[in-house]
């Protein structure tokens, strides 16, 4: 059953979702790919895009300096993108991840937690 593929765009640059195949197919030129068996399925993932390239940097080292046209990029959950796609690379019913809730929380995570109040003292450890 042929459908049309959902499309996002990353760093000015438009490509197909595929979840099916597990990759990001640049429109104007599909045999430029970006897989996207790293991403996260139900959870926004972050990845470094090289503008010019028009290609994934997330094989850059985090010490690395980033260049002007390497931009960071947060690119929503598989399941917001393609549920269609992800149920068929999974083989189940193409309406299962359409199903599937995705809680956006307003508050990050690390802004819940308490800050650590431990004191670091000499000879005795933490205290």
């Amino acid at each position: 059953m042929s459908r049309k593929l959902p499309e996002f765009i990353i760093g000015e640059t438009v490509f197909t979702v595929d979840a099916r195949k597990h990759e990001f197919r640049e429109k104007k030129a599909p045999w430029k790919k970006i897989p996207i068996g790293d991403f996260l399925e139900d959870a926004p993932t972050t990845i470094l895009f090289d503008k010019q390239l028009q290609n994934d940097r997330n094989h850059l080292l985090s010490g690395d300096e980033r260049s002007a046209h390497v931009e960071l990029i947060t690119v929503p959950s598989i399941v917001e993108l393609d549920p269609i796609g992800l149920g068929r690379h999974y083989n189940l019913d193409d309406d299962l991840f359409k199903k599937t809730i995705v809680v956006n929380l307003k508050t990050p995570y690390r802004e819940q937690l308490a800050p650590n109040r431990q004191k670091h003292r000499k000879g005795r450890g933490i205290q």
